[in-house]
């Protein structure tokens, strides 16, 4: 499949072809399946037009994929870099790649994705994400596949699933909802517990997360997230909520995962105000460790980036004469797409977390209207994993 573009004559400076190209891929690659992503993305100066000013699909130029004989800048360093290179070679009839490059660059598409993705689970046990042979470079893809230098056995390809999913209720009255990764053996007596974001930034995060409980599982670590009281799917409306709830949610769900999993030892990761409402449990129970993802120092910081996306969202999608009678009603105060009751606000006010000693911090949460294409997925799982693993 391929792409043919022409640059907005009014954008003054623009990005290299190649570039270009890999930001075009990266961005179509959040909104279409991967066999819809082009594998070629070609530059042209304008459109050819036949003479009924509609586009000339024979005038277009023929595309012919480019095989470099020189060696890359960057080759392959370790045995499973290599190994991982000689397979794309193979695969894209190439003579070397370079460890920074990615498959789909290079001329792969849909079905060589998927015969990479079969060879990997042959070769090595590893099932890679279709997500990840499509927006990760090599080195990356290979340290996925390369928890060690030693070889991985070879395993049946049609072999059982090492985890299986499970969705429930449970808290007060099973207000609360749950989805746990169970790994079929495991390995210890550890649990991963999840306290995921809250508010609208909490879409793009929880794709990350489910992705985040599959590797731990796979792992042999059971891993669980939930809802809070009055978000997503579980019980109440989002202005039923308050941060006194959503600590008491948190210790709900711990005690969930204990008496599922029967693990003795919990490690907690909270993400953005997740993360500060975990902090805020620290003194009633103990954790075998916690690890944050840009969690918030305290409660103002999160409003005044709270209230920073909520005036973007609000010129965009509600009218004034509505925020206008909710704020008479005083119903709820519209805020990071969720209606937050006054008492809930003065509560987030006065929420305040320590230096944190695990955290992962990035700067990817500046612009919430570039979040779905800045999420680097791979690079958050690793690093978190990587945080809780003395742990577990």
């Amino acid at each position: 499949l391929a792409a043919f573009i022409v640059r907005d004559a009014s954008v003054s400076a623009s990005p290299i072809a190649d570039e270009l190209a890999t930001t075009i891929r990266r961005a179509l690659a959040e909104q279409l399946p991967d066999y819809m992503v082009p594998a070629a993305i070609v530059e042209l100066a304008a459109l050819p037009l036949n003479h009924n000013l509609k586009l000339d699909r024979r005038a277009l130029p023929e595309l012919t994929m480019r095989v470099e004989h020189s060696a890359p800048a960057d080759a392959p360093r370790t045995e499973r870099e290599r190994w991982m290179a000689q397979i794309w070679c193979e695969l894209l009839q190439r003579e070397s790649v370079g460890r920074r490059t990615n498959f789909f660059e290079l001329g792969g598409d849909s079905l060589l994705g998927l015969q990479l993705i079969l060879r990997v689970e042959r070769e090595c046990g590893v099932r890679l994400e279709g997500i990840d042979v499509l927006r990760e470079s090599l080195v990356v893809l290979a340290a996925l596949c390369a928890p060690s230098e030693t070889p991985a056995p070879e395993v049946d390809i049609a072999a059982p699933p090492s985890a299986r999913r499970e969705s429930f209720y449970f808290g007060p009255e099973a207000s609360l909802y749950g989805i746990i990764d169970l790994p079929v053996t495991a390995r210890g007596q550890s649990a991963v517990l999840i306290c995921g974001p809250i508010g609208a930034g909490d879409v793009r995060p929880s794709w990350v997360v489910s992705l985040l409980m599959r590797r731990f599982a796979d792992r042999g670590v059971p891993a669980m997230r939930f809802d809070y009281f009055g978000t997503r799917d579980s019980a109440g409306e989002t202005y039923h909520g308050d941060p006194s709830r959503w600590r008491a949610d948190i210790l709900a769900a711990r005690s969930e995962l204990m008496a599922r999993t029967g693990a003795t030892s919990i490690v907690g990761i909270g993400v953005r105000l997740g993360g500060t409402l975990l902090a805020n449990t620290l003194d009633e129970v103990g954790w075998a460790r916690v690890v944050y993802w840009d969690a918030f120092r305290d409660g103002n910081s999160f409003l005044q980036s709270a209230e920073a996306a909520e005036a973007q969202r609000q010129r965009a999608s509600m009218p004034q004469f509505v925020r206008a009678r909710r704020a008479r009603r005083g119903e709820a105060h519209e805020l990071h797409g969720f209606a937050w009751s006054t008492r809930a606000l003065a509560q987030v006010r006065g929420l305040r977390m320590e230096t944190p000693e695990h955290a992962l911090t990035t700067n990817l949460w500046a612009d919430h209207t570039k979040l779905l294409e800045q999420m680097p997925d791979t690079f958050v799982v690793q690093s978190l994993m990587a945080l809780a693993e003395p742990a577990l």
